[in-house]
């Protein structure tokens, strides 16, 4: 235990000597509903779409710092498409939305020995 604090203590000194102690420096927002998310690291977008609120955070660590701005600038000024292609969601499987079957008859299908998965 006693290592680990003198370790502790080297290492908030060599952050010191290098001036990293400090307050951190305040980002800037580029437009109104666009900010910078500490926490997720990335640029937040904020938007309306159909009448309700909306918001799309994009990765600095994935797109890069500036990158990640613009997306998210982007992405506020063209709500329904933006800049990167999005694939359609999940949702039911169309098989499944068949009228007068089952899930389990979707899965299943009998046969001579029994259950068999198609």
């Amino acid at each position: 235990l006693e290592r680990a604090k003198v370790e502790a203590f080297q290492f908030y000194s060599e952050l010191e000597a290098a001036k990293k102690t400090g307050p951190q420096k305040r980002i800037e927002p580029p437009q109104e509903g666009v900010f910078y998310d500490r926490r997720m690291q990335g640029w937040v977008s904020l938007f309306w779409r159909d009448g309700r609120p909306q918001s799309r955070c994009f990765s600095a660590t994935k797109y890069g710092f500036e990158g990640s701005k613009m997306l998210a600038m982007a992405k506020q000024s063209d709500p329904v498409n933006g800049v990167l292609p999005v694939q359609g969601g999940a949702g039911t499987p169309i098989i499944l939305k068949e009228k007068g079957k089952t899930s389990y008859e979707n899965k299943y299908k009998g046969g001579p020995t029994g259950l068999k998965y198609k």
